[in-house]
């Protein structure tokens, strides 16, 4: 992937990056967000679709949480929290970066591989990259613990299935808020 442009919102913080892989699909991946949804506790039917024994699911995936309600660094940090209700904060982390996010009262949960257009999670979301990672790979959130493990999947994914639209993902650290 080549250097990513950045875009900025109008009160001066970064929102995008923009990227500009070769013969790319997609162009803008979110830099960092926060948004409130329900907790995702996964049934078996939703264990064998993605091939793991997941606790819980945290992700950025817009499927899995399309009730979300986004909200601002400041809002995340201070809204109170439902019950079954969770804020996440997801940071993309882009080439030769370090990934030293940590929201403060957030719990890292890993880092999610999430196809760049839709944030659809190549982790949870997409049946499987079975020649990429296995579940044993992934923790109990579905996630991947290690950033450079996340980086070698996620360049496995791109290389090995080339023609899935699920497999130029971008690598998010993905933390959670709960009540409390």
């Amino acid at each position: 992937m080549e250097k990513l442009a950045c875009i900025v919102d109008p009160n001066g913080e970064l929102r995008y990056y923009v990227a500009r892989r070769k013969g790319s699909r997609h162009d803008w991946l979110m830099k960092e967000e926060y948004f409130l949804c329900d907790r995702f506790f996964p049934d078996e039917a939703f264990q064998a679709y993605c091939g793991g024994a997941f606790r819980e699911i945290v992700s950025v995936d817009t499927l899995l949480f399309p009730e979300r309600k986004y909200l601002s660094r400041e809002e995340a940090l201070s809204v109170s929290v439902p019950d079954g209700k969770q804020v996440i904060a997801a940071r993309l982390i882009g080439p030769g970066e370090k990934p030293d996010f940590a929201p403060q009262g957030f719990e890292f949960c890993g880092f999610d591989l999430a196809e760049a257009l839709s944030e659809i999670s190549s982790l949870v979301n997409c049946g499987g990259f079975p020649n990429a990672f296995t579940s044993k790979d992934q923790n109990a959130y579905g996630l991947i613990s290690d950033h450079e493990k996340a980086e070698v999947i996620c360049n496995k994914i791109a290389e090995k299935y080339p023609d899935n639209s699920h497999s130029e993902c971008g690598i998010y650290c993905a933390f959670r808020r709960l009540n409390g």
